[in-house]
């Protein structure tokens, strides 16, 4: 088991891998030894880090939300 400390690092260890790709969380189990029923979106959430429910690519959290429209996805996705 994961100290607290371990478990931060890691985080961010697998939000630089993720941030800007697409990568799926079988993958990203799979690059970072996790189990299989790891909550990749939890772990990346600690680190603000969140997918686009539309094109499933991964963006900082706050790239995610627009002051012009209540919908929760990426700049590409909004204006397409």
């Amino acid at each position: 088991m994961y100290s607290m400390r371990s478990a931060k690092v890691n985080a961010s260890k697998i939000g630089e891998y993720a941030l800007g790709s697409c990568a799926s969380n079988a993958e990203i189990i799979a690059k970072f030894d996790l189990p299989d029923d790891a909550e990749v979106e939890e772990i990346l959430l600690e680190v603000n880090i969140e997918r686009c429910p539309y094109c499933g690519w991964w963006f900082e959290s706050g790239e995610l939300v627009s002051d012009e429209s209540d919908e929760i996805c990426c700049d590409d996705c909004r204006t397409a």
